[in-house]
Order: C-alpha cells, then sequence, then structure tokens
C-alpha cells in the first residue's frame, strides 16, 4: 500500500514478519498465546497471525474529559472496528479511562466503557474505578460465563425483546450469556443503554427457548456495590428495568 506523500506500508512484509513471530510462539509453547497491539486499524492479513488483537489507544488522543466520555465511543465504530470477532482472534479494547487525571475517581467513565465492552463480549485491558470489573466477574462466575454461549444483541431478539414506549428501544440493547442445555440452567443478560437520556424498558422473555421448564428466578445485579447486591425481579414473562444514560444493568435468570 503507497500514500501519495510516496511512502509506503509493507502489508505482505509485515504480514510474512508477523507469521514468523507467531511460529515462534507456538513452537515454544502451544498454548502461548499471541498478541497484537494494532489500535486504529483491522489490517486483517498481517493480524491474522494473532490470538488476541489490542485496539482502543488511539481513541486517548481525541479530545474529552471525565464527564463527556460518551463522545469517545459510537456504536458503528465499536461494532465495525473494535468487535473484530467476525475475522478470528479475540477482541480486546484498551480502556483510556486512566489516561485522564482524575477520570478513576469518577464512576460513569468506567460505566460507559463497560456499557460498550461488555454487550460485545470483549475484553478488557486497562484501570477502572472501584474494582468494577471484579464485582461483574463476581456475577459472571456466579452464572458460569466461561462455559456458556454467547448471543449478540443483534441475534438475542428470539430470547428477548427490549421495549421502550410500546416499541423497539433505540439505544438500550441486550446481549445475552446462555447455558441452555447444561445442569444447572443458567442465563445472564447484559442490558447496556448506549444514549445519553434514561429510559425505561420492558424486557420481554422467552423462557422455553431459553431451555426453562417453569418460571426461573430472575434477578436484577447492583455492580456498583462492593456486596454484589442481588434484587429478586417480579416478573410475568417480563421485567421492567430503569437504566440512566450510558449505563448497563446484569440481570441473571436461574
Amino acid at each position: 500500500m503507497h500514500h501519495s506523500e510516496g511512502t509506503g506500508y509493507p502489508i505482505l512484509g509485515l504480514r510474512r514478519l508477523l507469521r514468523d513471530i507467531y511460529t515462534m510462539v507456538k513452537a515454544k509453547n502451544s498454548r502461548n498465546l499471541m498478541m497484537i497491539h494494532m489500535s486504529a486499524h483491522d489490517l486483517m492479513p498481517a493480524l491474522s497471525f494473532s490470538d488476541v488483537i489490542l485496539d482502543g489507544e488511539h481513541i486517548a488522543a481525541r479530545k474529552w474529559d471525565c464527564s463527556e466520555y460518551w463522545k469517545m465511543l459510537n456504536l458503528e465504530e465499536f461494532r465495525g472496528e473494535i468487535y473484530g470477532r467476525q475475522w478470528g482472534p479475540a477482541p480486546m479494547y484498551l480502556s483510556t479511562v486512566g489516561y485522564k487525571k482524575g477520570c478513576l475517581e469518577a464512576y460513569a467513565p468506567s460505566e460507559y466503557v463497560l456499557s460498550y465492552a461488555l454487550i460485545h463480549d470483549v475484553l478488557l485491558w486497562g484501570r477502572f474505578t472501584d474494582d468494577i470489573m471484579g464485582r461483574v466477574y463476581a456475577v459472571y462466575d456466579q452464572f458460569g460465563v466461561k462455559d456458556a454461549s454467547f448471543v449478540p444483541y443483534w441475534k438475542s431478539g428470539r430470547y428477548a425483546k427490549v421495549e421502550s414506549n410500546g416499541g423497539p428501544s433505540s439505544h438500550v440493547k441486550a446481549s445475552i450469556y446462555t447455558n441452555k442445555g447444561q445442569t444447572p440452567n443458567r442465563t445472564l443478560l447484559i442490558v447496556s443503554n448506549l444514549g445519553q437520556a434514561e429510559e425505561d424498558v420492558t424486557i420481554k422473555l422467552d423462557f422455553a427457548a431459553l431451555g426453562y421448564s417453569s418460571p426461573p428466578k430472575v434477578r436484577a445485579f447492583a455492580i456498583d456495590s462492593a456486596t454484589h447486591e442481588s434484587n429478586e425481579l417480579p416478573h410475568d414473562g417480563r421485567i421492567s428495568l430503569h437504566l440512566p444514560g450510558y449505563t448497563f444493568r446484569l440481570v441473571g435468570i436461574d
């Protein structure tokens, strides 16, 4: 690939170099993982020789402050570039929350990053506020996420429909981890509001499609509490949630 200034980017040369490095890494131990830090591009002819691709550091160069992290991300960019799973390697997002002084003392930026990453099943690299990741992963462990199947929000409609004011919500998305067919049968919903305005939503759950023969227990988890507090939700196949802008909720079914 050549630029008008006369400089070149040797794609095939880089591909050969990374292929050789990948071969050496795996020859040492087949269980070794190779991660490529590749912020701002998805150059898959080269990145295909990797297990994990790390993206997102270029976002730190944008103009933002702790109260306006929402200016940094948009759904199209995250799903199109940072998600990356359609190409094979596991995607990892490099959070820039810790790059700005004072941001780790504010809860909102960390929560907004997770609102995007969790509904895309994207791994996270970086510093976050008040052990928020530890609290999320405690709930993940409780619901067997490591052995579950991931259903992203663009495919989850057969299990859970998110509605607001009688119609589909434009900003609130729900992705699902399901252990359908396993014992115990556990399901975890990640519900994210990617819009600035707060929303009251109704989620219609198809328990039969999720593999439950009788109505299960449904719980919402407070990840902003060190106690991992959960509240059982009343439901008739529907649950109601209030989500402030740029936040997420974890909802467990078991």
